[in-house]
């Protein structure tokens, strides 16, 4: 599975919990919920940058 394929799945399974949990607790700026939206925040934060260290290899690699 690729970097980008991988963060795409990370990202929606992290979207359909957070949809999920919504539906059943309230909105996500309730402050109860600040710590969920923070841990998927930084779920993009980092897969962003997994993508941008892996990206230019990942393009070299198909160049060849």
């Amino acid at each position: 599975m690729g970097v980008r394929s991988a963060l795409v799945h990370t990202l929606q399974s992290a979207e359909t919990q957070v949809k999920m949990n919504t539906d059943i607790i309230g909105p996500l700026w309730d402050p109860n919920r600040r710590s969920e939206v923070t841990y998927v925040l930084q779920l993009v934060i980092l897969g962003l940058a997994a993508e941008l260290a892996g990206f230019p290899q990942i393009k070299a690699a198909n160049v060849h």
